[in-house]
């Protein structure tokens, strides 16, 4: 039986259930890289205006990941005239428009929006980019073209335009200084790739300026994000430390697995960010120069199916099904995964199931099976 049919059935099934929703169903266990660790209904005032509105359930969620935190409430109102009339009544009257979404205003510390027939309510969290690419594989799914969702990622390539040039913390949210990590830099490249190709499937757009920002943003990765000493491509401009991150380059259509510069990162990061044959997502410093935190942590287990991924788009078939299988063998007695293991002890760590970890697999899976990742690339016009 092909990998597909035989290794994928209960990491599809994982991925539909782990987004158990509390109380009839809006926040779900995790918000993209977050944890939530409390969940709660909302008790609203003034209710008989409320009711107006069509209110019909109201959830406060807070998410957590190490010492990031953010609040999230949602209306959720009978139809989206409701939720636009709770909206333009709840706003604070010292928010400014935001250029997130035609509905949406924001205060230094929140960011307000109506979405459908819901009313959203943030504190401390920021939008990410990688969404632009997820709306973009929807379509190529054969998912019907929305028009509410294309202007709001019209008001994020917005605010990236010049978004990008920011340091920040990266994939995985390090505590260390803001840096202009590499991983981060490649997604802000995709997001206005994806643009593009979106223009080119009927989406209307200053395609001209995005196209322009693709060539920059590609251009800048090349020069600052390459280490002559490790012939690699580092975590951050200007560095020599490496991360696994950068194995998504392919993945995401930013460099073939072929590229000679792509081929030494492998090599480089084999050869320094494995531990027996596992990948780590860098290499943790006492001495802060990542994060601040001590080493010791496991092998991240969606960077060893990474790796999978790069010897498989390089013809190293042999290896890539190799790794997979070993992967395949640390998943416990129904099949699961968690989002580290620990070589030495030779157990599972950290959050358990991982969809993250499962989504790879999956990826790897297809990759082997059909020669193609997730992730679609329409011909280019």
């Amino acid at each position: 039986m092909p990998y597909r049919q035989m290794q994928t059935m209960k990491c599809f099934l994982c991925l539909l259930l782990l987004p158990a929703f509390a109380f009839g169903g809006i926040w779900p266990d995790n918000f993209g890289a977050y944890h939530r660790t409390a969940v709660q209904p909302v008790e609203v005032s003034d209710r008989p205006l409320w009711d107006e509105y069509g209110f019909q359930q109201a959830e406060q969620a807070e998410y957590e990941l190490g010492a990031r935190k953010f609040t999230a409430s949602a209306y959720r109102l009978q139809d989206s005239t409701g939720a636009l009339a709770a909206f333009e009544c709840q706003r604070p009257a010292d928010a400014k428009p935001s250029k997130l979404a035609k509905l949406a205003v924001e205060t230094p510390g929140s960011l307000m929006l109506a979405h459908g027939n819901y009313v959203l309510l943030f504190k401390g969290y920021k939008p990410n980019v990688g969404e632009i690419d997820a709306l973009y594989q929807t379509r190529l799914y054969g998912a019907s073209p929305d028009d509410n969702a294309w202007s709001l990622v019209r008001r994020l390539l917005e605010w990236l335009e010049e978004g990008w040039r920011l340091k920040d913390s990266g994939i995985w949210e390090v505590r260390g200084p803001a840096r202009h990590f590499t991983h981060s830099k490649v997604m802000a490249w995709v997001a206005f790739d994806r643009a593009v190709r979106s223009h080119e499937l009927g989406r209307d757009g200053p395609v001209e300026r995005w196209r322009e920002l693709c060539e920059e943003i590609h251009a800048e990765v090349l020069a600052r994000a390459w280490s002559p000493a490790k012939r690699a491509f580092a975590q951050s401009y200007d560095s020599d430390e490496l991360d696994a991150s950068v194995l998504c380059m392919p993945n995401v259509g930013f460099l073939p697995a072929t590229d000679e510069r792509f081929v030494s990162t492998v090599a480089a990061i084999r050869r320094e960010l494995t531990v027996d044959g596992l990948v780590l997502r860098y290499r943790s410093h006492d001495l802060g120069v990542v994060d601040g935190l001590p080493g010791g942590e496991g092998v991240f287990l969606p960077c060893s199916f990474w790796l999978a991924d790069a010897l498989a788009q390089q013809g190293r078939l042999d290896e890539a099904r190799e790794l997979f299988e070993r992967l395949l063998d640390l998943r416990n007695d129904v099949g699961l995964l968690s989002e580290e293991y620990d070589p030495e002890a030779g157990r599972l760590l950290g959050n358990f199931p991982q969809a993250f970890t499962h989504l790879a697999l999956i990826n790897t899976a297809l990759t082997l099976s059909t020669g193609r990742s997730l992730r679609r690339l329409a011909a280019r016009a």
